[in-house]
């Protein structure tokens, strides 16, 4: 299974650490490990993501149009949590 980067959402109205995607990036490029991506199925065919918005964006800003198998995980849909966009809508937001 992948996910395409384009259905991501994010729970954040800013990104916090931005000085950290460069290194992340160059850590997907050269094909290194970073730890999974922790998402939720929102049961519209999107996927929240729970933990990695950094990773999210350095997959996006490294080229990837989707995270693969392995590159993430699926926990149970957390209905408290309040959705604020989609991932492309923050990068966008701080011209990343």
């Amino acid at each position: 299974m992948k996910i395409q980067i384009n259905k991501l959402l994010v729970c954040q109205k800013r990104v916090r650490r931005a000085e950290q995607i460069p290194s992340i990036v160059k850590s997907i490029k050269l094909g290194e490990f970073i730890p999974p991506v922790i998402v939720s199925e929102t049961g519209e065919g999107m996927f929240r993501i729970e933990d990695g918005v950094h990773r999210s964006i350095s997959y996006l800003l490294s080229g990837r149009e989707y995270i693969e198998d392995g590159e993430f995980y699926i926990v149970p849909f957390n209905r408290s949590r309040v959705t604020t966009g989609t991932l492309v809508e923050l990068k966008e937001k701080y011209e990343l």
